[in-house]
C-alpha cells in the first residue's frame, strides 16, 4: 500500500494534474503523485520477484469540513489564482549536475539571481560559438519591490510557477516530478573509452568532490538517474562533454 500523506487543510483542484493550496502554491495533484510512486515500485521490482498488487491512496489528514465553492485564501506577497499558469501549460523544469558554483547570498534588494552556470556552446554551421548562462534555484524566495514573487525558495522550485526560470539540482528535484524535463549532464560524468568515467574534481558538491573517482562514480550515476526520471512525459538531455553528447545522440533513432 502506497499512501501520499498531505498536511493540508484545503486545496482547490485546477485540473486533473494540478491543485492550488490555500497559501496560493500550485503543485502536482496528490493523486498523480501517488500513482507515480506506485508505477515506480511496479517498474523497479526485480525481474525475479513475483508480481505486486500495489494499492495507492491519498490522505489529507488536516482537512476540515468541506466548504462548497470556497476559494484559496489570499495572503500579502503571495500569488493568487490570477497568476496561476494556464491549464494548457504543463509544468516543465531543467536540472543539472552540481558542476558549477552556487552563490547562495545576494545583495540586499537584488531582483535577479547570479548566473552561476556557464556552458560553452561550440560553433556550428549555423552560428558562432557562444556561452549559455543560467541561474541555480534560489536559496531563498526572490521578490520584486512590490512583493511579487520572482523566484521560489529552492524547496518550492519544482512546483512554484516561477521555478522554470532557474536550474534545479539533485537536492531540489529528488522526490518530485513534472511533465517535461531537461537534464544537463555536467563534466563530472563522461563516456570515455566505452564506459562511464567519473571526474569528482569537476563537482562543486563539498561532500563528494574529495572522493576518489571509483567511489564518486556510483553517486554520479545515481544522481543523473534521478534527474533523468523526473519528467513524466518528455526528457531532453544535453551533455557538456562532446564525446558523451555524441554517444547519447547515437542512441536516438531520428524519425
Amino acid at each position: 500500500m502506497v499512501i501520499e500523506l498531505k498536511q493540508w487543510h484545503t486545496a482547490r483542484v485546477l485540473d486533473e494534474t494540478r491543485v492550488q493550496r490555500s497559501d496560493g502554491l500550485v503543485t502536482t495533484h496528490p493523486v498523480q503523485q501517488v500513482l507515480t510512486y506506485r508505477r515506480f515500485f511496479e517498474f523497479w521490482r526485480p525481474k525475479s520477484a513475483p508480481a505486486l498488487d500495489i494499492r495507492a491512496a491519498v490522505v489529507l489528514h488536516n482537512a476540515g469540513p468541506r466548504t462548497p465553492g470556497r476559494q484559496p485564501e489570499r495572503r500579502p506577497g503571495r500569488p493568487g489564482p490570477a497568476r496561476s499558469p494556464p491549464a494548457h501549460q504543463p509544468p516543465q523544469r531543467t536540472t543539472a549536475g552540481f558542476c558549477w558554483p552556487w552563490t547562495r547570498t545576494r545583495p540586499r534588494g537584488a531582483t535577479t539571481l547570479p548566473l552561476d552556470i556557464a556552458i560553452t556552446v561550440p560553433a556550428t554551421a549555423i552560428g558562432p560559438a557562444r556561452t549559455w548562462n543560467a541561474a541555480w534555484n534560489a536559496a531563498d524566495t526572490l521578490t520584486a519591490p512590490d512583493g511579487t514573487p520572482l523566484a521560489p525558495h529552492n524547496q518550492l522550485w519544482a512546483t512554484h510557477t516561477g521555478g522554470h526560470q532557474q536550474i534545479g539540482c539533485i537536492y531540489s528535484a529528488q522526490g518530485l516530478e513534472y511533465h517535461h524535463s531537461g537534464v544537463i549532464i555536467g563534466p563530472d560524468l563522461t563516456w570515455t573509452d566505452g564506459h562511464w568515467t567519473a571526474h569528482p574534481d569537476q563537482s562543486h558538491d563539498p561532500k563528494l568532490r574529495a572522493l576518489p573517482a571509483d567511489q564518486y562514480l556510483p553517486y554520479a550515476l545515481n544522481t543523473y538517474r534521478v534527474l533523468l526520471t523526473r519528467g513524466t512525459r518528455t526528457t531532453r538531455i544535453h551533455a557538456t562533454d562532446p564525446t558523451t553528447r555524441h554517444m547519447l545522440a547515437g542512441l536516438v533513432h531520428p524519425r
